[in-house]
């Protein structure tokens, strides 16, 4: 029995830990797309998971209607009227909207991965801080 009770209280450590650094890569990546005096960071996902893990953030407001949002978080389909930066969370959605999102950010075999499209980033007018390059690619 104390073993069943140490190993869920592992997983239960683990997923906390992961969620929090999920959070903070998050932080980061908002804050680098929009500029510094643009506050608070309006936000919109079509996960409520996600809503729910990114609404402590500072200077962060999430919101309800996309056509507020200066961000919106994709999990599963953009939505047609997406007239606010769209940055998705899966390689698969990043190659469906190539032509559309600004970056994507997902967990890939246990490791997280940032990638930001440059000529989208450029359509959108926006200039990533030196800390980030490193994650801009010209293709997929």
């Amino acid at each position: 029995m104390k073993k069943l009770f140490m190993l869920l209280a592992l997983s239960v450590l683990l997923l906390a830990s992961e969620v929090e650094t999920e959070r903070k890569i998050y932080d980061a990546i908002l804050h680098a797309l929009l500029p510094k005096d643009q506050k608070p960071i309006r936000l919109w996902s079509d996960s409520q998971t996600l809503v729910k893990e990114l609404e402590p953030l500072d200077d962060v407001k999430v919101v309800k209607k996309i056509d507020k949002a200066d961000i919106a978080i994709i999990t599963k389909k953009m939505p047609p009227k997406c007239r606010c930066i769209p940055f998705v969370t899966s390689y698969r959605l990043l190659k469906e909207y190539k032509d559309k999102a600004v970056g994507g950010f997902f967990w890939q075999k246990g490791r997280p991965n940032i990638l930001f499209l440059k000529n989208n980033l450029q359509k959108a007018g926006l200039k990533l801080p030196q800390s980030m390059q490193q994650f801009v690619e010209d293709d997929l």
